[in-house]
């Protein structure tokens, strides 16, 4: 676990380990390795260019890591920001991320199978039987994330997860938007 700092040191061009050296630096915090971790991870933030962010992890990336990606990103930027850290550029950055998701799935929130398929999830928390290429879980997380209605009303047939993450506010945010299917991809 020590060289985890060392291993992402190149990381600028890897979200996906910034992302995990985050989480673990935030749940291991006021550890020497979870601050150093956190530490790594911010620095490397900084360094990430905003044209990788809009295409995933590296070049030809499957949408599905993408996915995985935001996903990861959405659960620090939450975890982050219920322990009191402000982190704007991950703020932006996941931001971006996840309008990619929004762009790319289909009316019935499925990604297209465009690169490998990355069939990984950092947790599903909600139903077993989902499609995993389905992005609903994410855009109904990130719709209570970034406080936007609309975009929680694309996920919202898929709430469970945003639930186990933001709680009672998700129940409120479900009584007021009714699931809707997702705008036309290029719309």
């Amino acid at each position: 676990m020590r060289d985890l700092p060392r291993a992402a040191a190149g990381a600028a061009a890897r979200p996906l380990d910034l992302l995990a050296l985050l989480f673990l630096g935030t749940l291991f915090r006021g550890g020497a390795e979870g601050d150093v971790w956190k530490g790594t991870a911010i620095g490397g933030f900084n360094l990430w260019p905003g044209e990788r962010t809009r295409r995933g992890d590296a070049p030809g990336l499957s949408l599905a890591r993408h996915r995985l990606s935001t996903e990861i990103g959405l659960t620090c930027l939450l975890l982050a920001r219920r322990l009191g850290f402000a982190l704007p550029d991950l703020h932006r950055k996941v931001r971006e991320m996840v309008d990619v998701v929004a762009r790319c799935a289909k009316p019935d929130g499925r990604l297209p199978q465009i690169g490998a398929a990355a069939d990984d999830r950092l947790q599903r928390l909600g139903d077993l039987d989902l499609d995993w290429r389905d992005a609903r879980p994410v855009l109904a997380l990130a719709g209570c994330a970034f406080d936007e209605p609309e975009l929680f009303s694309w996920g919202a047939a898929c709430w469970e997860e945003a639930f186990w993450h933001c709680g009672g506010e998700t129940i409120a945010r479900l009584a007021r938007a009714a699931p809707r299917a997702l705008r036309p991809v290029g719309g």
